[in-house]
């Protein structure tokens, strides 16, 4: 995983064997929507919100292009704006 800081953009990277993720989270005070392809877990959102308000940014809220309901992730993002296009 890398850090960085460009142009008052904060950049993070996390690299795995099977995946790439980058977000881009403007400096503080800003209203953040997190967007990414699926929700399984939760994990990987509930660490992206708290990555936000650590920033000092306002979550607006998460969108999801998946979400896989057997999984139960948006039990992990209890009492925030959670939006899916696809259930299974």
């Amino acid at each position: 995983m890398g850090t960085g800081t460009v142009g008052g953009v904060t950049v993070v990277v996390k690299q795995t064997d099977t995946d790439s993720s980058v977000a881009l989270i403007q400096a503080a005070g800003q209203r953040v929507l997190v967007v990414d392809d699926v929700l399984a877990t939760g994990g990987t959102a509930r660490a992206a919100v708290s990555l936000v308000e650590r920033l000092g940014g306002t979550l607006y809220g998460l969108a999801f292009l998946i979400e896989l309901d057997f999984l139960n992730g948006r039990e992990k993002l209890a009492g925030e704006r959670v939006t899916s296009i696809l259930h299974y």
